[in-house]
């Protein structure tokens, strides 16, 4: 009886050679490689997508690059006259730092009217550079809402507007440096 017990299926000994890797893989063992091929898959499609990805220009780029090359030297020459004045944040007393984001100011705008000259590109393109000179008069606007504070006493930090979830300086700069005019983005100097 003992001999007949044994020799049943399921028991320690079935056949010789007869082991759990010869009779086929086990369900935990299916899920775990079909885990680990779909895993890898992924990633190589990633990976793949990645290194093949379009790599088109950025939003905001403009086509027709008349209006950045016109604006880059209108922009080149109010900073370096900006830069002639020093930092408003390195003088004494918050009356100097309004007058001299006074003087600033006066160059901004003047600055913002000239691009507003330049002719733009058509369409919606167009649009974005509109959108990019409200932006800049939001800006100096803000600029000059700190001097008048700072005249009246009030010495806080700057204090800027935002357009969606970032300040309007990281929306000025942001077209300005896709658009190949570094010199039209924000002084930096508040």
């Amino acid at each position: 009886m003992v001999d007949d017990e044994l020799n049943q299926p399921g028991t320690a000994i079935d056949e010789p050679g007869d082991t759990p890797a010869a009779r086929g893989w086990s369900t935990g063992g299916k899920v775990q490689v079909t885990l680990l091929v779909v895993n890898i898959v992924f990633w190589l499609a990633l990976l793949g997508w990645t290194i093949g990805a379009d790599r088109s220009d950025p939003p905001d780029r403009l086509d027709d690059t008349s209006f950045p090359t016109a604006a880059e030297p209108i922009c080149a020459a109010t900073v370096a006259r900006i830069e002639a004045l020093g930092l408003p944040t390195e003088v004494d007393t918050p009356l100097e730092r309004a007058e001299m984001l006074d003087e600033e100011n006066v160059l901004l705008r003047a600055m913002v009217v000239d691009l507003e000259a330049l002719p733009r590109p058509s369409g919606e393109q167009g649009d974005w550079v509109d959108t990019w000179l409200v932006d800049w008069r939001s800006h100096v606007a803000d600029r000059q809402a700190w001097a008048d504070d700072l005249r009246a006493g009030d010495d806080h930090v700057f204090i800027e507007s935002a357009r969606g979830n970032e300040h309007v300086s990281n929306v000025i700069d942001n077209f300005a440096s896709v658009n190949e005019m570094d010199s039209c983005a924000t002084p930096g100097d508040v």
